[in-house]
């Protein structure tokens, strides 16, 4: 073959070449923003998940406050805990990285109940949390666990 023939089929395929190498790059471009969109919405959904476990241990620590209250003091410090129908009482706390909020509130029900509903709140994300609650008598927890002193005479 002669030299010429060569070179100027070389020269010919430049063109062609060039395309296979952009459509090369393009791919790469392609692949890379698809792979760079995935990890962020990955990366979105996660923070998401965490920051609803945590606001879901609000929710939690609210039933406890609520139930705390319940057994001892109202929160003004003046009256019985046993009393205590908040409609929107709310307490902030730390929560791992974040501050959140608790908002309590209390309402009796037909059958003697108190419903609890806490709702957690952290970084926009709220998870509610409702408990049903029945309080023994005054004279039946004296009673069980009480600090007096029961003797039994023959």
């Amino acid at each position: 073959m002669p030299a010429g023939f060569m070179h100027r089929h070389l020269h010919d395929d430049r063109g062609t070449i060039l395309l296979v190498v952009l459509t090369v790059f393009l791919t790469i471009a392609v692949l890379s923003s698809s792979f760079i969109w995935f990890m962020h919405q990955q990366q979105t959904r996660a923070g998401l998940r965490y920051r609803s476990a945590m606001a879901l241990a609000l929710a939690e620590a609210g039933v406890h406050r609520a139930l705390s209250i319940l057994e001892t003091v109202a929160p003004d410090g003046r009256s019985s805990g046993r009393h205590w129908r908040a409609s929107a009482h709310t307490e902030t706390m730390r929560v791992g990285l974040f501050e959140g909020q608790f908002t309590l509130s209390l309402a009796a029900d037909v059958d003697g109940a108190i419903v609890v509903t806490s709702v957690g709140q952290v970084g926009g994300v709220r998870r509610r949390l409702r408990a049903r609650v029945y309080l023994a008598s005054p004279a039946l927890l004296a009673a069980v666990y009480g600090a007096s002193i029961v003797r039994l005479e023959d």
